[in-house]
């Protein structure tokens, strides 16, 4: 049988317990960040009327100026 969602929350605040002292619990708390959103669904939105070949000029491009202050 699986872990519920809280049994692996507990599990993992013990191993951190066990690892970290509590002021580095403290900071690992203080940056960890739950993101809010759905990633997936706006990356589509925001990307859907990209083309592989855009994509593939894009690179081009950033090489070439990369070549170009190399040489000056």
């Amino acid at each position: 049988m699986s872990a519920t969602l809280n049994d692996v929350r507990l599990k993992g605040l013990k191993i951190l317990s066990e690892k970290l002292d509590p002021v580095e619990m403290i900071q690992f708390f203080q940056v960890y960040e739950n993101g809010i959103g759905d990633y997936t669904n706006e990356r589509k939105k925001k990307y859907k009327n990209i083309k592989l070949e855009d994509i593939r000029s894009g690179i081009s491009l950033m090489k070439n100026k990369k070549k170009k202050v190399k040489a000056d």
